[in-house]
């Protein structure tokens, strides 16, 4: 999506040595909040609540649909051309996405324990 291995080696940096290790983490989390990652699949797996936000990518199919999993994201026709540099000029898809509805959605999700919600 950015490059190869390569590239991506000198940009990815991991506090946990191990994929255990992480999902000892994100089990003992309260809730997950993040991009569409590996991450947020993990959550779904451990059953944390998670908050992916989705721009350029499509949630329709990347989303993990699950237990206390909410996606938020913008409307927009352009939505899930998974492009990293905007074929339109404007990343609207992540620049209009505010933070407060972020925040609407992660306590939603703690409060009322929502179950597969699009935000947005």
């Amino acid at each position: 999506w950015w490059g190869g291995e390569e590239v991506r080696a000198g940009r990815v940096v991991c506090i946990f040595p191990s994929l255990w290790e992480l999902a000892v983490v994100v089990r003992g989390a309260s809730l997950v909040v993040g991009p569409d990652t590996g991450v947020l699949h993990l959550a779904a797996l451990c059953r944390t609540p998670s908050v992916g936000i989705f721009g350029p990518t499509d949630s329709r199919r990347f989303f993990p649909w699950g237990w206390r999993s909410v996606c938020v994201q913008l409307p927009l026709g352009c939505s899930g051309c998974h492009r990293r540099i905007c074929p339109l000029a404007h990343h609207r898809c992540m620049r209009d996405l505010e933070v407060e509805e972020v925040w609407r959605a992660c306590y939603r999700l703690l409060e009322g324990g929502e179950k597969g919600t699009a935000v947005g």
